[in-house]
């Protein structure tokens, strides 16, 4: 695990439920990604049935970006489960962000498919991991 993730962080909570909150936080963002691209119709934009008016990618397109990406939720997740405060969180996001970009630009030739779906949701799933890490809702 890198270095700016050191799961000893979250006292009140066990390793095996850190891992647990942490898997189910990504596992729901990945789901969400796939949702969202076989989500149809979607008039002028890409789904199942069309390009929409985007004539350099289709939903294949799409599925890989969502596959190279996937990986990486877990880790945006456990930023917010360490309870890493909003200020060192985005400088752990951004780099995270930074390495999914690349990863979804390298399954797509360079299209991007998802660059703005990588910042809104990293920091949806950061604030899920903090809201339980300090026992919120």
């Amino acid at each position: 695990m890198n270095e700016l993730y050191d799961e000893k962080s979250i006292l009140h909570l066990s390793s095996d439920v850190k891992r647990s909150y942490a898997d189910n936080i990504g596992n729901t963002a990945i789901k969400s990604v796939l949702a969202e691209i076989y989500t149809a119709p979607k008039p002028g934009l890409v789904d199942p049935l069309g390009q929409g008016c985007h004539a350099d990618m289709d939903w294949h397109t799409f599925t890989r970006s969502a596959e190279a990406i996937a990986p990486y939720w877990k880790r945006q997740a456990i930023t917010g489960l360490l309870n890493a405060n909003p200020d060192s969180a985005l400088e752990k996001l951004r780099a995270t962000g930074i390495e999914m970009e690349n990863a979804m630009l390298a399954a797509t030739n360079g299209i991007n498919t998802h660059k703005g779906l990588i910042y809104l949701l990293s920091l949806l799933v950061y604030g899920t991991g903090i809201c339980i890490c300090r026992k919120q809702s």
